[in-house]
């Protein structure tokens, strides 16, 4: 089974320092203003690129999950999960593994090609794609907030099984 895997920073948020004045924790550090029209207008033309998801996982933090809401906008009827595995300092291998499991459900029930949305945050999805590309723990990419890459791999997410059809940032998208 062919497993498409979309992978998306979040969109523009409070600047980390900024927002610590007000007490709070990170996680609930939300998008900017400009940050959520921006990825209104990025979700938009993402659909031109890619027609369909079939699921969105998303780390649990605020403005992961507001990147979330701005995407299924756009895809509707689309399941959303909320994974700790997509949270900042999470192991990209356990995620992996994660992912494994869930595209093995769906190929044993038939399905050919599985299209799956990533949402979360850097260095995590960098460390992420250079763990299922090449089971290195180090980045060899950067992605911009806003900024996606997507992986054709197959069910088992096997090293060297894998190949990058695009990345892109966030003034790319907007512009296809």
């Amino acid at each position: 089974m062919q497993v498409n895997l979309l992978v998306i920073r979040h969109a523009i948020a409070e600047e980390r320092d900024d927002f610590a004045k007000s007490g709070q924790e990170d996680f609930f550090r939300p998008l900017t203003n400009e940050g959520r029209s921006k990825m209104q207008r990025i979700a938009k033309q993402l659909t031109k690129l890619q027609s369909e998801i079939d699921v969105i996982w998303s780390s649990p933090l605020t403005r992961a999950k507001q990147t979330t809401e701005i995407l299924q906008a756009h895809y509707k009827n689309t399941d959303v999960l909320f994974k700790k595995e997509l949270e900042p300092e999470k192991s990209p291998d356990k995620l992996t593994r994660e992912l494994q499991d869930y595209a093995n459900h769906f190929q044993q029930n038939g399905l050919k090609t599985l299209n799956i949305a990533l949402i979360g945050h850097e260095p995590h999805l960098s460390r992420f794609i250079s763990w299922v590309l090449l089971r290195e723990p180090t980045s060899f990419i950067r992605i911009k907030k806003a900024g996606m890459v997507k992986i054709r791999t197959n069910v088992t997410l096997d090293k060297n099984n894998g190949e990058i059809i695009w990345a892109l940032g966030p003034k790319q998208l907007l512009s296809c």
